[in-house]
């Protein structure tokens, strides 16, 4: 896109030193007309007259064509720094979403590890907790036959 830019400047202003350089000429060829034009006829005078006023118009056209170019060209540049600004903040986003992707990324693996952590002490505490309750259950259990010897005893 920059380099169509370029390019359409470049030729704008080959543009305008060939349409300055016809300018040049066309005035230069004008006085040599009006020169021309007064020794000769009237019917010269006026051919060449309207021929004056077809160069000119023709002159105004392409100066105008010159001048809406260079207006493009403008616009044309202006809303390429605008994509480019957009590009460069989709960029910014991009980036910065990709940070936080990264951070929450790194805080759910942190999360997975203190689960297992968590689960395996649960497991842990299931494990002793099941051999309390047998040894609960095996002190109870000794602690009636007990009972019950002393009962046989007295």
């Amino acid at each position: 896109d920059l380099s169509k830019e370029r390019e359409a400047v470049i030729d704008l202003e080959r543009s305008k030193t060939m349409l300055e350089k016809q300018c040049k000429e066309l005035t230069s060829r004008m006085f040599d007309l009006e020169a021309a034009v007064l020794t000769s006829s009237t019917g010269t005078t006026k051919r060449l007259e309207s021929r004056i006023t077809e160069l000119m118009t023709q002159l105004e056209a392409e100066t105008s064509e010159k001048s809406e170019l260079q207006k493009n060209l403008r616009k044309n540049e202006r809303t390429m720094r605008e994509m480019q600004f957009q590009v460069s903040e989709k960029d910014k986003m991009k980036q910065r979403y990709e940070d936080d992707l990264e951070k929450l990324d790194q805080k759910l693996k942190k999360m997975k590890l203190q689960l297992e952590e968590m689960e395996a002490l649960e497991s842990t505490a299931q494990l002793a907790k099941r051999k309390a309750e047998r040894e609960s259950a095996e002190f109870r259990e000794r602690s009636m036959r007990l009972e019950k010897e002393v009962e046989k005893v007295k």
